[in-house]
């Protein structure tokens, strides 16, 4: 009797077992990022967290919602660092962007997007 019982109880904690590794492995490697609005009733600014690429770091992301300027920040146990600021306005107007080997500045992609516009009105 006793052993039956032990046998049930191992039965069922392998089935947990399985069930939470099953889990793990179906989650996102990298977990959502949250957002808040901040300032006045305008929301000149949004907060975002989230992990770096390397996952090893938390990063804090501030959007200036008027002007569109995106800062970077990675959280470290003393404090955090700046990783740096971009203008992402230029950004949004893109409607698909494969980056090959290297990342454009603003200035860059803007020029590339009014030559599009261009040779579309010229056709």
């Amino acid at each position: 009797m006793r052993q039956n019982i032990t046998v049930a109880l191992l039965a069922i904690c392998v089935t947990l077992l399985a069930v939470n590794v099953v889990q793990q492995m179906t989650r996102p490697v990298f977990p959502a990022a949250f957002g808040q609005a901040v300032g006045n009733t305008q929301g000149n600014y949004v907060l975002a967290t989230g992990m770096s690429t390397t996952g090893n770091n938390n990063m804090l992301y501030i959007l200036e919602v008027p002007t569109r300027r995106l800062a970077a920040y990675s959280v470290k146990t003393r404090g955090i660092e700046y990783m740096g600021v971009r203008d992402i306005t230029w950004d949004l107007k893109m409607e698909e962007y494969t980056p090959k080997g290297r990342s454009h500045t603003p200035a860059e992609i803007k020029k590339l997007l009014e030559a599009r516009a261009k040779s579309s009105r010229k056709k």
